[in-house]
């Protein structure tokens, strides 16, 4: 039965919830416009940071529960609500959505109640895009979107110097974990970034939407773990 996973429980399967409906709002970008006097239109710096921005979606879920009677309702209840208001904005899966997850928090729970029947409505605030499951690089045919995946490597040996190419096809910039064997120096948009042996992240270190051309400086291998992020 089609339902969410939320902290690896499952609506139907740990809850017994069949989804009635779902609704989102209408996605809505966040528009940074200046006007200049005796200037025709404005200027757009929406994009200004390497994307444009989005303000975050309100997703509602309404489920049915049937109980064996009203005191059973309750309990169930109980469980349900300690379930979907635990947390803050965590993993949400959606069966219905094959290969990506949302992040999203449940902000309102309500239940109108008909003995031992309720229509459980629950809203959720969410990140306005779909995060992909499996990191780019990780092309595992049973998971692999002929439409919307792209084939790349991720992981690479250095001797010196190596030009590299890493695609991002996603919706958003996207900062990558760089992990290197050996000390490493990245040049992305003819400006040089340091990463330190071991794991890291630099902020500032963002792969914009399409081709992004890489120098790369250093004996041994680095490896770019990301995952790309959809409208």
């Amino acid at each position: 039965m089609i339902g969410i996973v939320k902290g690896g429980k499952h609506s139907y399967d740990d809850f017994g919830l069949t989804v009635r409906d779902t609704t989102t709002e209408t996605k809505k970008k966040n528009k940074t416009l200046v006007k200049i006097p005796f200037m025709n239109g404005s200027y757009d710096f929406s994009s200004l940071y390497g994307g444009q921005t989005y303000e975050e979606e309100t997703r509602t879920y309404e489920f049915n529960l049937i109980a064996k009677d009203k005191y059973d309702l309750e309990i169930q209840k109980i469980k349900i609500s300690d379930w979907l208001l635990d947390g803050e904005q965590v993993e949400i899966c959606d069966d219905l959505l094959v290969g990506y997850h949302r992040l999203a928090e449940c902000v309102d729970l309500s239940f109108e109640e008909n003995h031992n029947y309720a229509k459980v409505i629950a809203n959720f605030r969410t990140y306005p895009f779909k995060i992909r499951n499996e990191y780019e690089g990780d092309d595992v045919w049973d998971t692999f979107n002929f439409e919307l995946d792209v084939a790349q490597d991720v992981k690479f040996t250095v001797e010196s110097f190596k030009s590299k190419v890493l695609i991002n096809n996603g919706s958003n910039v996207v900062t990558p974990v760089v992990i290197c064997s050996d000390p490493m120096t990245v040049t992305l948009n003819n400006k040089a970034f340091k990463f330190p042996k071991g794991e890291s992240k630099d902020y500032r270190f963002r792969l914009k939407k399409g081709d992004n051309p890489l120098k790369i400086e250093g004996n041994g291998t680095i490896e770019f773990k990301f995952r790309k992020e959809v409208l």
